[in-house]
């Protein structure tokens, strides 16, 4: 049975330096703000601020909701791939190798959308 451990831990990194680029604890109370922004009853009063407030919200919503999904795959990874060595089970080894390949170029793509992500 393969060792899948260097790897998850790997992504396990990748998701730590995701949560300071991406400003997960910021985003957490921008969503609160917007949120309650959103359900403000005189937001649409002024069409371009409820335009910005929406799209803000739409934006952390899925920046955070990218995160959590993250999360979720390298969890269910890992525990794949603790399964598949307390039962010696070789059979799980593409599955897991694939998850990981999965997550690893989602990782790419993330830290690529993140270079291009600013006022620039």
């Amino acid at each position: 049975m393969q060792d899948f451990t260097p790897e998850i831990a790997e992504l396990r990194r990748r998701l730590d330096e995701a949560a300071v680029y991406l400003r997960i604890t910021d985003l957490v109370g921008q969503r609160t703000a917007l949120e309650g922004e959103m359900a403000d009853p005189d937001l649409w009063n002024d069409q371009d601020r409820g335009r910005r407030v929406q799209k803000d919200l739409s934006r952390v919503v899925e920046d955070l909701g990218l995160h959590e999904d993250l999360t979720t795959r390298i969890e269910d990874t890992e525990t794949l791939a603790e399964l598949a060595v307390e039962e010696d089970d070789e059979s799980y080894e593409a599955e897991i190798a694939d998850a990981l390949a999965g997550l690893a170029a989602s990782f790419d793509d993330l830290e690529v959308r993140s270079l291009f992500s600013g006022k620039y």
